[in-house]
């Protein structure tokens, strides 16, 4: 069966909303042998070494030199607060809250992304956009307090996590517009995925973080670390052609997949129960998130 670009754009960012879930999935096996940040360094590290064997071919080594000095700054933005960083916290997130929890919340990103584009050129938004932006805002609050109730009693821990880590990829996207247009896909990958490695690197060093050497002979830690810089490498490959091919606002609603796939996969992997309250808060982000991306882009 043959498929239009179109569709297998489609269907490349279907896979890449699965392949989210997946990670997270890697996380909790990695999490049996090694703490957040030697996990995070671990994986982005192994990541990085494949995407060199699988691009090095593609890599204008003697081209690096000729980047702008405009072009490191948005690298070591994307590379530490955009991957390092947000990995680090979307680690700490899937080990305390559920995956629907961190898949709705991460499904913030794009206003992430309009909210610093927005900071940045001073431009005005629509007035539909502050309603919708006030909805998404709601539904964070409703999933994070447990609670429809304005005095706080609770607060989750994993889901504020989540959320400084939709903030941080925020700044990768808007960071990645400002890189030149003569710098590739598989160039940008290779030098960013390095930063991040430094990153989490220096995290776990500056938090005293061990690495467990015996972790390397429990079969599935090292399952989830090779899955997990298969993942990585597949994932950015698949979103780079998936978004080549359709316009980002289709694009971004195809990844909100990801919600649908997170609490079937944390249900049969880990027995997680949403809560209706979760539910109630999923639906006021999703469709904040949804009107926010379509009047924003579209």
């Amino acid at each position: 069966m043959k498929f239009t670009v179109k569709t297998s754009a489609i269907l490349a960012l279907i896979a890449v909303a699965f392949c989210y879930v997946l990670l997270n999935i890697t996380i909790r096996l990695t999490d049996m042998a090694f703490d957040p940040f030697s996990q995070t360094y671990l994986r982005i590290g192994i990541g990085f070494l494949l995407a060199l064997i699988i691009f090095h071919k593609d890599i204008r080594w003697d081209k690096i030199k000729k980047y702008t000095l405009r072009d490191w700054q948005m690298f070591v933005l994307m590379g530490t607060l955009g991957y390092g960083v947000a990995v680090i916290f979307i680690t700490l997130s899937v080990l305390h809250t559920t995956f629907l929890n961190v898949a709705v919340i991460g499904s913030t990103i794009p206003l992430f992304s309009l909210l610093f584009t927005f900071l940045i050129t001073r431009k005005l938004l629509q007035k539909i956009l502050y309603l919708y932006l006030i909805l998404t805002i709601l539904g964070v609050y409703v999933i994070t307090t447990k609670s429809l109730s304005p005095v706080i009693t609770h607060i989750g821990i994993g889901e504020v996590y989540a959320l400084f880590f939709a903030a941080g990829v925020g700044v990768y996207s808007v960071a990645r517009k400002y890189v030149a247009k003569h710098i590739t896909n598989n160039e940008i990958t290779i030098i960013v995925m390095f930063i991040a490695f430094v990153c989490s690197l220096t995290g776990a060093l500056f938090f005293g973080e061990k690495l467990n050497v015996s972790g390397f002979f429990n079969p599935l830690v090292v399952f989830g670390l090779a899955m997990a810089a298969i993942l990585n490498v597949l994932t950015t490959s698949l979103q780079n052609f998936g978004f080549q091919n359709i316009n980002s606002v289709a694009g971004s609603q195809v990844l909100l997949l990801e919600n649908i796939f997170a609490p079937i996969m944390g249900y049969l992997f880990y027995h997680e129960v949403v809560l209706p309250i979760e539910m109630i808060g999923a639906v006021f982000i999703l469709i904040g998130v949804f009107g926010f991306n379509r009047k924003s882009i579209g």
